[in-house]
């Protein structure tokens, strides 16, 4: 072991607190809810665990920071000091010390439910995490020892080991790498790093210190040691165990007991009881303290848990006097990124901007990382609640050479949301169009399901390296034989590179050109992978399509559009980058209300198609328009992705591809539209319930004028609806959108 070899002392700047907000306080209505254990974001909501002497409970803050109680933990519950979102679920992990610790689950709807009773020496659940496409927790065991457990997307649950001694503290999941911090008897602390087979490697230990909490921060594990001299840190170790990095809290005789990932800062929650808790933020450079002591009481000893939703910061107290408290504070706004972008001969990239404060107008800095290795700035003012749009060529020009290909990261001083549409002819013989959000967080790996190089089409992967070092990029394509190639690229510091799959898979009309892909940084430096592809589909219909991958497969996917009507083929591309077979089901919800289902089985390290046509056949009526659930039946990870070919209208050819959510939401918002002459613009929204509720869904479309025009919906269950844009809004209107339904029943795309 190798104990501190570089120490960082950061700049502690004077304090810059956040405009924290107190949003519940009392215990919420019982003083005797004394603390608010965990926090986690679900379903478009924030969801928070109480402890209670009396029995704890799980309860959901809404929009305006308004607290209400969704369900009781079960008899001797006092508390659920560990919650984690997994495959479209949240779990809770409770502390029992007269039945034994259980696992309760929230699902999408709200329903708070008992999903697992643990041992009966099995007396609290102290850590959780995601990892490998598992639930990882921790348990504190009757006779002082701690377990490891993971669970797969079944249930089906695994012990990886037993720690004699000591509690498990910490859990924080890294590419890679899943990391387990404990308390040790002797007041040390050891760290724990588990590889994706369950094998486990004790890496350091931490002496005089207890590693009470953990985080990943800018795609490393973060841990917050007390020091038995009163001091806490925050370090940084590397896979080995060596100490990597160093910062000092300033603030003495306080330890700290939480700590949360939001943007570009890792927020620590402190214990205090001379004083009262308080947050903290680091930045990578500066640690500063965010709010006051106690919120200006100190009862409120200890800032207890910390999440995020919605675009602000939450922090709950710990209140043993008049019972725990809720505040929250504004979080700076987030950045968004695009990968691919062009101004070749040829294509046309726009950036269409939605500002989404009503009061204030945007100021917005864009910076485009070139292919070349420069980078080129431009800044634009977008009023407020209204959509702003930038043509690209106008800032980079016309040409066709690296400087030309580019990468983009969107800063702004209020919260808007960006997308990038770009038009094309390719090769002067294949025009379409192509349209995504922004990404806000770059990332170390990215998965694609859908690819091709069959004739007529042409697959590149873009790759933002949006770190200060050259990035070394790997792809592995995964093609539909059963077959692994891979690709290697290196991306000099904020610039962009380019893949080109045809020159590495040839062509050929097989499944051996069908492939998935990983796109992964094998340095450590932080990328954006994006997948644009133009197409010739069966020598009929000309187009293009683009997705930014996503960070992780999963078990459940969700779609909103798809149609076998005439003129359109409907496909389903479903990634199993795993070494077991993965059973594979599809469920449309069609809108005449049928539930038709498909099912196939998907080799290992394989890619899988499924053709909608095949199941639904093809008629010019709703029953033929359908919404989309892809799940994995025997617990393998997967990934699904959604690739449409049409002649639209029988005029307009064409083609998208959308990867799937993984759960179905209740809030939606689009930063481009447009009725102009030549567009048409539809929203599908998919109700997944089959219980008989009916969703109502609330459209508010915010014109380029700064207007407002709403309509209203209601999806029956199990089924899917259609808006026209252009029936609602006229000709010739720009203009952004934003959807709310009544319950998370529905997916708009």
């Amino acid at each position: 072991m190798v104990w501190s070899l570089l120490i960082i002392s950061p700049t502690c700047r004077s304090a810059t607190f956040l405009d924290f907000r107190r949003d519940g306080h009392g215990g919420f209505g019982d003083s005797s809810n004394t603390m608010l254990e965990s926090m986690a974001a679900y379903s478009s909501g924030l969801w928070c665990t109480v402890g209670n002497w009396g029995g704890g409970s799980i309860w959901r803050v809404g929009p305006n920071g308004q607290m209400s109680k969704a369900g009781n933990l079960g008899s001797n519950d006092t508390g659920a000091p560990a919650t984690q979102v997994f495959n479209g679920k949240l779990y809770a992990g409770t502390t029992n010390d007269i039945n034994g610790a259980s696992l309760w689950q929230v699902d999408v709807d709200g329903t708070v439910s008992k999903y697992k009773q643990l041992a009966a020496n099995q007396w609290n659940v102290s850590a959780m995490a995601d990892f490998s496409n598992n639930l990882w927790y921790g348990t504190l065991n009757k006779d002082g020892s701690s377990s490891i457990y993971r669970m797969d997307a079944t249930g089906n649950t695994t012990k990886i080991t037993d720690i004699p001694g000591a509690e498990v503290s910490s859990m924080v999941s890294s590419p890679g790498d899943m990391w387990v911090g404990t308390i040790n008897p002797d007041g040390s602390s050891t760290v724990y790093r588990i590889d994706n087979t369950g094998k486990s490697t004790e890496v350091t230990t931490v002496p005089n210190s207890n590693v009470e909490a953990a985080a990943n921060y800018d795609g490393d594990p973060w841990w917050g040691t007390n020091r038995d001299d009163g001091t806490a840190d925050l370090v940084k170790f590397d896979r080995n165990g060596i100490e990597v990095q160093r910062v000092v809290i300033p603030q003495p005789n306080a330890d700290i007991d939480t700590m949360f990932t939001s943007g570009d800062k890792l927020y620590v929650g402190m214990y205090s009881f001379e004083n009262g808790g308080s947050v903290w933020a680091y930045d990578g450079t500066n640690i500063t303290q965010a709010s006051e002591n106690g919120f200006g009481n100190k009862d409120n000893r200890s800032v207890s848990a910390i999440g995020a939703n919605d675009g602000r910061l939450y922090a709950g107290t710990s209140n043993f006097a008049t019972g725990a408290e809720l505040w929250s504070a504004q979080l700076p706004p987030p950045d968004f990124y695009f990968a691919e972008g062009t101004t070749r001969p040829g294509f046309q990239p726009f950036i269409a901007i939605l500002n989404q404060s009503a009061t204030n107008p945007a100021t917005v800095d864009i910076d485009f990382l070139k292919g070349d290795g420069t980078t080129q700035e431009y800044q634009m003012t977008v009023p407020a609640g209204a959509r702003g749009t930038l043509n690209v060529a106008d800032v980079l020009g016309v040409g066709d050479d690296a400087a030309h290909d580019f990468s983009t990261r969107i800063q702004s001083s209020e919260y808007t949301i960006a997308e990038r549409p770009c038009y094309f002819t390719y090769k002067g013989q294949w025009s379409g169009g192509t349209d995504v959000i922004g990404a806000t967080d770059p990332g170390y790996e990215f998965y694609f399901a859908e690819g091709t190089t069959r004739p007529g089409f042409q697959t590149y992967f873009a790759v933002a390296n949006l770190g200060a070092d050259t990035a070394n990029v790997k792809a592995t394509y995964y093609t539909g034989d059963g077959q692994t190639r891979t690709e290697e690229i290196s991306i000099p510091p904020y610039s962009r590179g380019t893949m080109d799959v045809n020159a590495t898979l040839g062509s050929a009309d097989d499944a051996a050109h069908d492939f998935s892909t990983k796109i992964e940084s094998t340095n450590g430096q932080p990328l954006l992978a994006e997948r644009p592809e133009f197409f010739y589909y069966k020598n009929m219909w000309p187009g293009g399509s683009d997705v930014i991958g996503v960070p992780d497969p999963g078990y459940e996917f969700y779609f909103a559009e798809g149609t076998t009507r005439p003129g359109f083929d409907t496909y389903f591309a479903v990634a199993n980058l795993g070494d077991e077979a993965a059973q594979v089901k599809a469920t449309y919800y069609t809108g005449d209300g049928q539930t038709p289902t498909a099912e196939i089985t998907v080799p290992p390290n394989s890619r899988g198609t499924i053709n909608a046509r095949d199941t639904l056949g093809s008629a010019d009526d709703a029953a033929h328009d359908f919404s989309t659930k892809i799940e994995s039946t025997n617990g393998r990870p997967v990934l699904a992705e959604r690739p449409s070919y049409f002649l639209y209208n029988g005029l307009w050819p064409g083609g998208e591809t959308v990867i799937g959510i993984s759960s179905p939401d209740t809030s939606f918002k689009f930063a481009e539209g447009t009725t102009r002459d030549g567009f048409q613009t539809y929203f599908t929204v998919g109700n997944f319930d089959k219980a008989g509720e009916v969703a109502t869904v609330r459209f508010r479309f915010r014109l380029g004028d700064g207007s407002v025009i709403e309509r209203i919906i209601e999806v029956q269950p199990s089924s899917r609806q259609t808006v026209n844009a252009n029936e609602i809004l006229g000709p010739s209107v720009d203009f952004a959108t934003r959807l709310t339904a009544s319950r998370r029943k529905g997916r708009a795309r």
